[in-house]
């Protein structure tokens, strides 16, 4: 790992990390949880993929989203960081929002300040028509360290996670 990556993750638990990619030609790895799954196909290189439910990442009685994936950037950015949340259909565009933004939240003291980051949040699975409206509203939109507010975007069951990191 070189850069942003190695900076986040040595800020972080090694066991909160549940896969690392340190290819320039990235993977082609497929995560599952509560039903649906996405894969990191395509996802900039090197990447580090942390899991927010393995201690000691975060308390384990307070609210987040599923995982958060740290990637260089390139020449572009210092790096990208995708909080995703992943569900199965049952899950309201409030309680994901909230999940997402309590994971940034808590990151925003493991990212060395400074950086030049593209922040992206996401459901992976399926949520109803209603739902996926509302997260374009404007009290639906997470912020990442007073950057612009972010709307979350959802990707289906089974994508590449790359699709939102354009």
């Amino acid at each position: 790992m070189m850069g942003f990556t190695k900076d986040l993750l040595a800020n972080s638990s090694e066991d909160c990390v549940v896969h690392e990619c340190k290819s320039p030609r990235g993977c082609t790895q497929v995560f599952a949880k509560a039903g649906a799954r996405f894969s990191l196909d395509g996802s900039p290189s090197p990447h580090a993929l942390l899991d927010f439910d393995k201690p000691p990442l975060v308390d384990p009685n307070r609210s987040r989203c599923d995982y958060l994936l740290a990637a260089d950037g390139g020449s572009r950015k210092d790096g990208w960081l995708a909080f995703v949340e992943v569900t199965s259909g049952k899950k309201g565009a409030g309680e994901a929002c909230r999940q997402i933004q309590s994971s940034m939240d808590l990151v925003e003291n493991l990212v060395p300040q400074g950086r030049s980051l593209l922040v992206r949040a996401v459901v992976v699975g399926t949520m109803g028509r209603h739902e996926r409206e509302m997260l374009n509203r404007p009290g639906y939109q997470v912020r990442f360290r007073g950057m612009r507010p972010s709307v979350v975007r959802v990707i289906k069951d089974g994508s590449k996670l790359a699709t939102i990191l354009q």
